[in-house]
Parts: structure tokens; sequence; C-alpha cells
């Protein structure tokens, strides 16, 4: 049995809202990419992953099975599609669970397996473009120290000397 998701982005669109993950200034989370899947996926965080979860909640209450987690976090799914006045065809048909192991798996699901590597492309892509950003800004303040630096040698600026004191 799996999770029945429909990339809807129902959750994602309400993750920076509610704080649980840093909002890119809509209330969605920043990592939630234009075609509706997580563009860290592969290293989302345990609240961000069902299966996971399912570990969590099983300890607040032991006699919680995998069907009843996903079935209450598909009805939530729902609720939140209907809310968002979302296509219906993004709706989580709960009846899947009944099938006695026999896994239908639905087209919106197939849609995500299909842009899974997409999402893992765009993902790498941003975390390159961080790490690219980050690398500059250190390039930029090392050369900013350095310069401060020749200047407090000098002897030209005693205030910055000061501070380059401070900061070190």
């Amino acid at each position: 049995m799996k999770f029945q998701c429909s990339a809807c982005g129902a959750c994602c669109r309400r993750a920076g809202t509610h704080g649980l993950m840093p909002d890119r200034g809509d209330g969605a989370c920043i990592y939630l990419g234009q075609n509706n899947l997580c563009t860290i996926y592969e290293t989302r965080p345990t609240l961000c992953n069902v299966e996971a979860m399912f570990s969590v909640r099983k300890e607040q209450e032991p006699s919680l099975t995998l069907k009843q987690h996903y079935v209450r976090n598909n009805e939530l799914c729902n609720k939140w599609i209907k809310e968002d006045g979302l296509d219906s065809s993004y709706l989580i048909d709960l009846s899947k669970y009944d099938k006695d192991g026999k896994e239908e798996i639905s087209e919106p699901r197939r849609g995500i397996e299909r842009r899974g590597e997409e999402a893992l492309q765009e993902g790498s892509k941003r975390q390159s473009e961080a790490s690219s950003i980050q690398g500059a800004s250190e390039e930029i303040t090392q050369e900013s120290k350095e310069k401060k630096k020749l200047l407090c040698e000098d002897g030209r600026d005693e205030k910055e000397k000061n501070k380059l004191k401070d900061s070190e």
C-alpha cells in the first residue's frame, strides 16, 4: 500500500503560512516547484514525509494503522483541495485503500512519478545556485576584510582598525 498523492500542492502552499517551512512570500514553502512538486523531495524534512510521520504518529497513538494514517492524511488533502478551489481531478479516491492490498495507482500519481526526475533536477539546480551565491558572498566578505585590513595597516582608517579587531 502506498500513500496516494495527487501533487496538488495544497499542503506545501500552507507550510510557509504556518511556520512549518520557510515561506516564499505567498504562504507556500520555498521548496514548492512550479510543477507542484518538492524541489528537495529526496532530502525533505520528516514533517513533509507521510511515511516517516507514521512512526511519529504511531508513538502518539499506538493503535494507529498505516491505512488509517494514509486515509486521515488524504481526508485532509481532499479538504484543502476543496477549500483552495482546485480542480476535482486532484481529489483522492479513498476507496483505493479498501482494495485488500491490490494497489491501484491513480493517474495523478503516475504524473508524479513521471515528473519526479524533473523535480530532482530542479532541486539540484537550486542547490547549485545557492552554493554559488554563498561562495560569491564569502569571496566578497573575504575581499572586504582584506581591504579593511590593508587600510588599517596603512593607518588610514583608525575606526576600521578598531572594527576589524572587534570582529576577529
